[in-house]
């Protein structure tokens, strides 16, 4: 969770809808970006330990388009490593699926 920035683009959001100025269709709405998508200064792993420490310098074009549209990324979700299988775990759980179960 980006807890900080999350919370920073709320309160922006609510204060444009306050003033009464024209808003995206996805305005204010949260959502998370799947990890194998690249967020601007967020790690991108790929589901890949060896990927751990990148962040990329930019926003992959569907994250730019979300944003354009007024939604709000509050986070990232995990993927199966290097999207090459269909059962991703959770890396603090190994023994569990992202699913919880």
């Amino acid at each position: 969770m980006m807890d900080g920035v999350a919370l920073a683009a709320a309160r922006a959001a609510e204060s444009v809808l306050l003033a009464g100025e024209a808003v995206g269709p996805l305005h204010g709405v949260p959502l998370s970006i799947k990890d194998v998508i690249w967020m601007r200064g967020v790690p991108a792993t790929n589901g890949a330990v060896a990927f751990r420490d990148f962040h990329p310098a930019e926003d992959a074009v569907v994250v730019r388009r979300l944003r354009a549209a007024g939604a709000i990324p509050v986070g990232k979700t995990n993927n199966a490593e290097l999207c090459m299988h269909s059962r991703p775990t959770t890396p603090s759980t190994v023994s569990r699926g992202i699913r919880g179960t």
